[in-house]
């Protein structure tokens, strides 16, 4: 299966200029944007922005709605959590699998 990879620009349809100008992100902010922008591979980022948009998900649900295989989502996510950007939000039933799961939050 073939999926697009979606960056956090693309994902959102910002550049750096709309975001100074609309959304009156700080200067730290936005270098903290763009240190995550430079610091993560593509599939990293493309897991940052589905959790990110789903909220709070367990990797079968990140796996589903971004149709991902799961065998690439786990890993990801682990990746997340040494870098500091994604925490385990809290344990609760994955709305596909039926089971307990881990959710994930942003950092």
């Amino acid at each position: 299966m073939s999926t697009k990879q979606v960056g956090f620009k693309d994902h959102f349809n910002l550049d750096d200029t709309t975001l100074k100008k609309h959304h009156a992100i700080k200067q730290t902010s936005l270098e903290a944007y763009r240190d995550i922008q430079e610091s993560l591979g593509d599939r990293q980022k493309r897991i940052y922005v589905l959790i990110k948009s789903l909220g709070s998900p367990t990797n079968k649900e990140i796996s589903t709605f971004g149709g991902i295989e799961i065998n690439c989502v786990t890993p990801r996510t682990n990746e997340l959590v040494k870098k500091g950007l994604v925490q385990e939000c809290k344990k609760r039933i994955c709305k596909i699998s039926g089971r307990t799961a881990i959710a994930w939050s942003i950092v």
